[in-house]
């Protein structure tokens, strides 16, 4: 998959850290940098398409309303303590976040769309 920006805005990845304290300062740029971008899409719907799900490798979707910035993070990951997310802008109200963990090494793709919504 090609990105039009090959340099994700926000990343979460604990190997990335060596200790508890430098862990706590990148999860807080992790989080400032998902509010940054997403603090005006709040109360839209986000479309999400999953493929290379789990030790499976399943394909799913889903719609969420974007209820605060950290949904892009919490309505996607599966439920494991272990993971990286790694997101990038694609277009206009379009992402791809790529999710690393135990089950998925090589990694799962989320697609998400930020619906605008209809007057």
């Amino acid at each position: 998959m090609k990105y039009k920006n090959t340099n994700p805005f926000a990343v979460y990845d604990p190997n990335q850290v060596d200790d508890s304290e430098d862990m706590d300062l990148h999860w807080e740029d992790f989080l400032t940098n998902l509010r940054e971008e997403f603090e005006s899409q709040v109360g839209k719907e986000v479309h999400a398409t999953g493929e290379e799900m789990g030790w499976q490798r399943k394909s799913g979707e889903k719609t969420f309303t974007l209820e605060k910035t950290k949904d892009v993070f919490d309505e996607i990951i599966p439920n494991t303590q272990h993971l990286s997310y790694y997101i990038y802008k694609m277009d206009y109200n379009k992402y791809v976040a790529r999710v690393f963990h135990h089950d998925s090494p090589m990694g799962e793709t989320y697609k998400l769309t930020i619906q605008e919504k209809a007057i």
